[in-house]
């Protein structure tokens, strides 16, 4: 069984590597980025080997929602999590139902391990 891959893209060095820790330790292969542009060139040539993406929502180089755009418009089966310090309204995005969860900072990462492992148990077989 292949060991699914993670994106996730945050400008806060430490939650990033907490997280990335923390997923490690869940069995998850992480790829981290502080920045959407170090994301972008991350996923845009393989989109189809990330099971998943955490994206903040602000960024210092881009707002997480446009970034989250983009790669929906190269893979419109991604499932993803957007993550903000502030209320965010993820309804304009265009993600499929049960595709896309809004994570309010502060969270745990064991909340976000657990969102992680619903957004993937429903993705088709």
């Amino acid at each position: 069984m292949a060991v699914d891959r993670i994106l996730i893209v945050d400008d806060e060095s430490s939650l990033l590597g907490l997280l990335e820790k923390y997923l490690q330790r869940m069995g998850y292969s992480v790829v981290a980025c502080s920045t959407a542009a170090e994301g972008w060139k991350s996923f845009s040539p393989e989109p189809d080997q990330y099971a998943l993406a955490v994206i903040d929502y602000s960024l210092p180089d881009r707002n997480g929602d446009s970034l989250l755009g983009e790669m929906l418009a190269l893979r419109p089966d991604l499932p993803a999590v957007l993550c903000s310090g502030y209320p965010i309204d993820i309804s304009d995005i265009p993600a499929g139902p049960g595709q896309l969860e809004a994570l309010q900072k502060p969270f745990t990462p064991r909340m976000l391990g657990e969102v992680i492992q619903r957004l993937l148990a429903q993705e088709p077989v």
